[in-house]
C-alpha cells in the first residue's frame, strides 16, 4: 500500500507542481 500512496503522491505533484499545500494536505491525508 505504501507504494500504491507514493505513486498517488507522485501523480498529484504532477498535477500541482505550483502548489505545495495541497500536495502536503495531500500527503498527510494518505499517510
Amino acid at each position: 500500500m505504501e507504494k500504491q500512496t507514493t505513486a498517488v503522491l507522485l501523480q498529484c505533484d504532477l498535477y500541482k507542481q505550483d502548489d505545495s499545500e495541497s500536495f502536503y494536505v495531500l500527503k498527510f491525508t494518505f499517510s
